[in-house]
């Protein structure tokens, strides 16, 4: 999920690769955070106020 949506910003909306690569790095980041904050170990059920915060 996470690759398609930096494919999207690089090519359909032409965003810098500095910019691509800033998503990425946090992107990797709340992943990782999720993964050991959800004890399902699935990031993808995490709710909006997890992220939030």
């Amino acid at each position: 999920m996470i690759s398609f949506f930096l494919k999207y910003i690089k090519y359909e909306k032409r965003s810098s690769e500095h910019t691509v690569t800033a998503y990425s790095i946090d992107m990797k980041q709340i992943v990782e955070y999720l993964s050991k904050t959800n004890d399902s170990h699935h990031p993808e059920l995490a709710h909006f106020q997890m992220i939030r915060t």
